[in-house]
């Protein structure tokens, strides 16, 4: 294998900050970005007009081009491979696609702190210990997330409650029959708040299915998608019976998989597994890499 190839099929995608270029000869080349405070850190010098013109602004960071040799620390991964069919899917509930224009500034939301769950006052006993159950089996499936529950809601990142409660978010919609509201920041969930109205869902039996639903919603920001079984938590199907199919599993394994970009913006995803898959059609054996830094 010559240079220019050896190169094409090593290409490292750094996480949020892998950009595509081209040099005069048409072949792919890569650059590293790293945070302004991150650079300066590295750097004994001063920056020069130079560096100016390769800032990159990215969710309010300032960013500066950088040799791999000045790469922040952090962590390479393999890059997971998955068919057309399964990135489509998974592309319309984490993105939450609308075939528009907005589409592709769109980015993913995820966890990566662990949950603390709370339980308001309401909550019977019965509810709780199902809800447990169900939750930790559900978080065991993700390797980098971890779950606990605890008894005062000021150590919590996560609070359950019904309409008899205290209304733990004010910006919540309790018109609504359930609803959930998290915040994020730069793509990070840090808070979620599940509400369910117990005189519309009438049984304990209604109402942790409500509170699944919403708590598996609330792990990605999901979108529920048309064609999928009724008995899938990712369908817009309503049924009393919903259950963590394969697929259901498999959609949540990738949303936390190292393998994949976290964070990225939709027209990002789309360019990087273009990208990885046509090296791969090249070259079925080679090993495909992500760059995490422990920043992000």
């Amino acid at each position: 294998m010559n240079t220019s190839k050896l190169f094409i099929f090593s290409l490292i995608f750094l996480m949020a900050y892998f950009c595509n270029a081209q040099n005069k000869n048409g072949k792919p080349i890569t650059r590293t970005y790293i945070k302004l405070s991150d650079w300066k850190k590295l750097n004994k010098r001063s920056l020069t007009k130079q560096d100016s013109l390769n800032f990159l602004i990215r969710n309010n960071d300032t960013l500066v081009l950088t040799d791999n040799k000045h790469r922040p620390p952090g962590v390479s991964v393999l890059y997971t491979y998955k068919d057309s069919n399964f990135l489509d899917l998974y592309s319309k509930t984490a993105f939450r696609l609308k075939n528009d224009s907005t589409d592709n500034s769109k980015t993913t939301r995820y966890w990566k702190k662990p949950l603390k769950v709370f339980f308001a006052d309401h909550i019977s006993g019965s509810v709780k210990r199902d809800f447990k159950r169900f939750a930790k089996s559900t978080i065991d499936l993700i390797d980098s997330l971890s779950i606990d529950f605890v008894r005062n809601v000021e150590d919590s990142n996560v609070v359950i409650y019904y309409d008899d409660d205290y209304n733990y978010e004010s910006r919540m919609n309790r018109k609504q029959n359930s609803a959930y509201y998290m915040h994020w920041n730069r793509s990070q969930i840090s808070k979620l708040s599940i509400y369910v109205d117990n005189t519309y869902f009438f049984s304990d039996k209604l109402r942790l299915m409500e509170i699944k639903r919403l708590f598996i919603m609330g792990l990605g920001h999901f979108q529920l998608l048309d064609g999928f079984p009724c008995d899938s938590y990712f369908s817009k199907c309503i049924s009393q019976e919903k259950k963590l199919s394969d697929l259901d599993k498999e959609l949540l394994q990738y949303h936390y998989d190292y393998g994949i970009c976290k964070g990225t913006d939709y027209k990002t995803f789309k360019a990087q597994h273009k990208r990885a898959k046509k090296i791969l059609k090249a070259s079925p054996n080679n090993r495909m890499r992500f760059f995490h830094p422990f920043y992000n």
